[in-house]
Formats: structure tokens, C-alpha cells, sequence
């Protein structure tokens, strides 16, 4: 089964997948980038053009119809969770792992520009305002990232973070590749 990472944007599901794919040999995917291949928009031309509600249902419909194979890793988009019972079907069809990264540290993240750019619901948003968003979108998702078979951490640094991968690794018995 699929291993899909969930949690609020900026925590670093692309990073870490990207990370677990290599250690594990298993192929990575994101759903944000194969709904960008798939529509040949942005997810800011998609919140723009078409409005949130349409990339929501690109976004179920991506996690109902893409072949992910039974082995591999995808990181979700942060609000994916939360919408047409997503994190259900989520949890039935793979192995969900909650990265959590404490608030102060997405804000630290997200507070620069370019990290906000491709992130529709922050990237009119600075400093308390952003704080204040960052935080109501928390309190309203983490039910649904709390829901996750496990969780994980994130750590401040890369340095910090390899140790509790390799851990993360072994309680899903990912098998890294021989070498």
C-alpha cells in the first residue's frame, strides 16, 4: 500500500518524500505537481481561474483515479485531508503519516515570500495576519491530520530529521534498497 504524507503546507511532505523515496528506492509522488501536469495550470491560476472548490474536486479525484503503485510514496496537498472524506480513504488505501511541525516553525517557513507564492490561501498574507491564518488553519485540520496511522515530528534541521526517518522507515518496514 501507499505510503501518503499529510499535513499542513510548508511542513516539508515533498522534502521528506523525496528523502524516503531515495532511501528506500521506492518511487515519489506529489499530488499538487501531477494536478499541475494534469491541468497545465498552477495551483495559483487554478485557485484564480476556477476557485478553491474546483481544485478541492481535482484533488479527490486525483487520489480516487491515479494509479499509485502499492509501493511508493506521495505527498498530499495540506488541505487534501480535509475535504470529501479524503483522509477515510486515505487511511483504507495506504499507510498515512502525519508530519507535524510545530506552528512556529511554518511560520518561520512561510513567512518568506517565495515560499507563499504557490500557496493560494497565504500569499496575500504577512506577519500576524499570516501568524493568525496560519494558525486557524491548523486549529480547523489537525482533526483531520490527527487521523493518520502515525505521525512524525519535523525537525528543525535536515541533520535533526535523518534519524527519525531512518525510525519512520523501519516501523513502516520499508525496506531500503541494497547497495
Amino acid at each position: 500500500m501507499p505510503v501518503f504524507l499529510v499535513g499542513f503546507m510548508g511542513c516539508g511532505k515533498t522534502e521528506i518524500g523525496q528523502c524516503l523515496s531515495q532511501m528506500t528506492g521506492l518511487p515519489f509522488f506529489d499530488t499538487d505537481g501531477l494536478i499541475v501536469r494534469r491541468s497545465g495550470l498552477s495551483i495559483s491560476d487554478i485557485f484564480e481561474q476556477q476557485g478553491e472548490a474546483a481544485f478541492r474536486r481535482m484533488e479527490s479525484e486525483l487520489l480516487r483515479q491515479y494509479p499509485f503503485p502499492p509501493e511508493s510514496i506521495v505527498a498530499t496537498g495540506g488541505g487534501l485531508p480535509c475535504h470529501d472524506d479524503n483522509m477515510a480513504y486515505l487511511n483504507a488505501h495506504g499507510t498515512t503519516v502525519y508530519l507535524d511541525a510545530p506552528e512556529a516553525l511554518l511560520f518561520r517557513y512561510l513567512n518568506q515570500a517565495d515560499a507563499r507564492a504557490g500557496r493560494p490561501l497565504l500569499a496575500k498574507q504577512e506577519d500576524e495576519a499570516l501568524q493568525r491564518k496560519i494558525k486557524r488553519l491548523l486549529d480547523e485540520r489537525r482533526p483531520f491530520y490527527g487521523q493518520a496511522a502515525h505521525r512524525l515530528r519535523v525537525a528543525e534541521t535536515a541533520e535533526a530529521q535523518a534519524p527519525l526517518l531512518k525510525a519512520l522507515v523501519e516501523t513502516l518496514g520499508l525496506n531500503a534498497p541494497e547497495r
